[in-house]
């Protein structure tokens, strides 16, 4: 991947998303946007599961991709240790319902450009919607 791809401003809202995840445990989001968001935090996820706080490499990462540091002392001491024995994907991710101005065709009045909602969670949340 060249250099200039991941310094564009297409990534710093995905790692906005990936922060705003951590921190806040629930997020919501176009379908486009919550997939692409989904794949990196699972893959932060493992790497801090996997080498923990002391491992160069993942803490780099880490420290890219988490603005606040913050979220970098919640990933290692509230979320691995929740979802380290979790033997599946550790978020959960759903679809939003349609507004209530919808029609019978599914689509909203005076809107041609609606984008689905999609809204996820940790998988091991224990306060499940």
């Amino acid at each position: 991947m060249c250099l200039h791809t991941l310094t564009g401003t297409g990534w710093r809202s995905v790692d906005t998303a990936v922060n705003s995840l951590i921190c806040n445990e629930r997020l919501e989001m176009t379908k486009h946007m919550g997939i692409t968001t989904r794949e990196y935090t699972e893959r932060l996820i493992q790497e801090a599961i996997t080498h923990g706080d002391t491992h160069v490499p993942t803490m780099h990462m880490v420290d890219w991709w988490l603005q606040d540091k913050s979220a970098i002392h919640k990933l290692f001491k509230v979320l691995v240790p929740r979802l380290k024995d979790n033997p599946h994907s550790f978020t959960r991710l759903f679809n939003s319902p349609m507004q209530a101005s919808a029609n019978k065709e599914g689509v909203m009045p005076g809107t041609k450009n609606y984008r689905d909602k999609v809204w996820w969670s940790w998988s091991a949340t224990p306060f499940h919607p």
